[in-house]
């Protein structure tokens, strides 16, 4: 077997090629972290679409909101230890559930 950077020598006829480990690469060469996390987004928004949007799919939501609304987010979430966005997800279910 010879180095990959190796471009005089040849190969040994009858010796065959050790695989490399690892899974193989898409295209070329590997992915980098944002082309997979893009490409898990993608596929987790397919699943979504397809299962008519049963289940959790997170979205990225931008708005602008007053400093007092962020802080009061913030604090919500800091008590509840959570994230802002599942501070808004609670908030956005207690609104849409059926009040008894």
């Amino acid at each position: 077997m010879k180095q990959a950077a190796d471009s005089k020598t040849l190969e040994i006829p009858g010796i065959p090629e050790i695989k490399r480990r690892g899974r193989p690469p898409k295209g070329d060469k590997a992915m980098t972290a944002a082309e997979r996390q893009r490409a898990s987004r993608a596929s987790r928004f397919k699943t979504a679409v397809k299962t008519g949007g049963k289940g959790r799919v997170p979205v990225q939501l931008s708005c602008v909101v007053d400093e007092a609304t962020r802080r009061a987010l913030n604090k919500l979430a800091h008590n509840n230890a959570c994230s802002v966005g599942e501070v808004i997800d609670l908030l956005v279910a207690q609104t849409i559930a059926p009040h008894d």
